[in-house]
């Protein structure tokens, strides 16, 4: 019997003394971890420490993280310090064409380049092929110096629209892509707007910010003072730093979904074209939408966060609408609400389908991370099919 309750007492041990490990193992990894980021907040180079407190404070799941080593007027004044430095351009109104402006390394405004699009380049201009266009879709992959950006340009504006994944009058859960694009006979979508996400862990049941679809307000809630990026009833995109349901029906708002604050990437207003430049370089997987002159509509979508890949910023996705003629464009939701959708896509242009993964198979160009399911979100812009 004292055998016995000695091999107990002995097991026992053995597992105490595992958990004991475990435990001293991860407070070790944090404690080094913590060292590390309290070093770089702390640390002789302040463009990096700016760049990595921005990277986290535009995804829900890390904003959190910068204020373990800063305190919070520190991270609010870096927040602060990248915000837009509008760069603004006279666009005669005897132009004729896609007006397609450059802008240099240090934010500059150069004349246009005439000669052919390098894709070596991405602020090169690029002419639209539409004899390439497939139901009046214009599609490419680029490779841009620091991500994979995938481009959709849609020649009709007035097939875009703001598909929702409910009415938003209950705690229902957002809606895959795979799932709207059954509903809606979805040929091309993106990511939409904002929408509750704290710490990652959102469902998508309900946006943030006042919201339109096919001509109606789906949703309005306090938040008013959001970046609104939509359509009006005349297909010419909309673009405001605070919209409410008043300013949005004197507009003539048909679409449309709000992202945050400062959210404008270009607004051309009259002869004056605005280009609202950061000083921040964080790269994430981006979302964003623009128009161009003639009032195609173009989807850009980044992959980011990989080895392939490292994302885009805020300047990243400025030069690439600029390249493909936008002349008012915004930042949508990005991060792992990131996604474009386009039906058939690998078939469409013979891509081969022993190098996509399963969700790409399923209609996602982009890359998804690895290990996850696409989220579920509230809203898209999307494009319907026939």
């Amino acid at each position: 019997m004292k055998v016995k309750n000695k091999k107990r007492v002995n097991a026992s041990s053995i597992v105490k003394r595992v958990f004991i490990s475990i435990g001293l193992t991860l407070v070790l990894i944090l404690a080094m971890v913590y060292s590390l980021v309290f070093a770089v907040a702390h640390g002789p180079s302040i463009t990096l420490r700016n760049t990595l407190v921005n990277m986290a404070m535009q995804a829900s799941a890390t904003k959190w993280v910068p204020k373990l080593v800063l305190s919070a007027s520190e991270v609010d004044a870096i927040v602060e310090g990248a915000k837009p430095q509008d760069i603004v351009i006279d666009t005669p109104p005897e132009t004729e064409g896609v007006q397609r402006i450059r802008i240099d390394a240090e934010g500059t405004h150069v004349e246009p380049v005439t000669t052919p699009s390098d894709p070596d380049d991405p602020s090169a201009p690029t002419e639209i092929d539409w004899s390439k266009a497939v139901d009046g879709i214009y599609f490419e992959i680029i490779n841009a110096p620091h991500c994979r950006a995938y481009i959709t340009v849609i020649k009709d504006p007035s097939r875009v629209y703001t598909a929702t994944a409910s009415s938003f009058n209950g705690a229902k859960a957002g809606m895959h892509f795979w799932d709207l694009a059954k509903r809606d006979n979805v040929l091309v979508a993106i990511n939409g707007g904002e929408y509750p996400d704290n710490g990652g862990g959102g469902n998508g049941s309900v946006p943030i910010g006042i919201t339109y679809s096919k001509g109606k307000c789906v949703y309005e809630d306090k938040y008013t003072q959001r970046t609104f990026m939509g359509f009006d009833k005349n297909n010419n995109m909309v673009l405001r730093e605070g919209m409410t349901r008043d300013l949005a029906e004197s507009l003539g708002v048909r679409d449309g979904v709000c992202f945050q604050t400062n959210n404008i990437l270009i607004q051309k207003n009259g002869d004056k074209l605005t280009v609202r430049r950061r000083n921040d370089s964080a790269a994430s997987q981006r979302t964003a939408i623009g128009q161009r002159e003639d009032g195609a509509v173009i989807f850009i979508v980044t992959d980011g966060r990989t080895p392939a890949s490292l994302g885009a910023s805020f300047n990243d996705m400025i030069d690439l609408m600029l390249r493909y003629g936008a002349v008012n464009a915004g930042m949508l939701d990005g991060g792992s609400s990131s996604m474009l959708y386009y039906r058939d896509y690998y078939n469409t242009y013979n891509i081969d389908v022993s190098t996509l993964d399963k969700y790409q198979k399923m209609g996602l160009v982009n890359i998804y991370k690895a290990f996850t399911t696409p989220r579920a979100i509230p809203t898209y812009f999307a494009v319907g099919g026939n």
